[in-house]
């Protein structure tokens, strides 16, 4: 189970989750009377796979299954939306649905982690430095996943499909100011790729970390034959 201090949180992509709902609702109208059938259409062998149980889990968090794997009201309103407006809160609410998510919007605003991230973690979640000090990048990288959801739901600018570009920020999170790419400090990493824009010490734990958020990226950028072997 994902979780950070008290706070559990999903590791499923927004995308993806939509992705799931959509075919729950479209291909078996939303309450699949072979559970094994729509574990198959998402990937899986069949629903006692330990990745499939960690999926429905989340779109749980997200507030998209009621009991069972029946959809909520509001996956249908991601759905089948009456208007672009409705779809857009029904997203947000999504995403707001995640305590976790919840308190750092309220602190970061529609802000991106920076080096400092840490600290923040600390100070919002009530956890000691260690633990924010190794899971910052983690949460960095879900959190990334989640921020156009957030930036759409306060400023109503962002598509729930557009992918921020910061690759001109000079700062993560805030408006570009030039063209040109910051240089690096030689006492910190810094992970760019698509809308992340991470920033963290350079230390043992952190290039450990790294390691693993890497190979996480190259499964999830992988064929879906892959994940269906999970």
């Amino acid at each position: 189970m994902a979780k950070i201090g008290s706070y559990s949180y999903p590791t499923l992509s927004p995308a993806k989750a939509i992705e799931i709902i959509e075919i729950l609702e479209k291909v078996f109208d939303g309450k699949p009377s072979n559970k094994d059938a729509f574990a198959q259409k998402i990937g899986h062998t069949n629903t006692n796979s330990g990745a499939y149980v960690q999926k429905m889990i989340d779109m749980r968090r997200y507030g998209l299954l009621d009991r069972g794997l029946v959809t909520s009201a509001l996956a249908k309103k991601i759905v089948y939306p009456n208007s672009a407006e409705e779809r857009e809160d029904a997203l947000s609410e999504m995403i707001l649905k995640v305590t976790l998510f919840n308190k750092l919007s309220e602190k970061l605003g529609d802000e991106a982690p920076d080096k400092d991230f840490h600290i923040i973690l600390q100070e919002v979640l009530k956890i000691d430095r260690k633990e924010a000090t190794e899971k910052a990048l983690e949460i960095s990288k879900v959190y990334m996943r989640v921020l156009p959801y957030i930036r759409k739901q306060r400023a109503g600018e962002v598509d729930d499909e557009e992918e921020i570009d910061q690759e001109d920020q000079s700062t993560p999170g805030k408006p570009p100011k030039t063209g040109k790419i910051p240089k690096v400090p030689e006492n910190m990493i810094l992970l760019k790729s698509g809308e992340m824009n991470i920033q963290v010490p350079l230390n043992d734990t952190n290039i450990d970390t790294l390691i693993k958020f890497l190979k996480t990226m190259k499964k999830e950028t992988g064929t879906s034959e892959t994940e269906g072997t999970q």
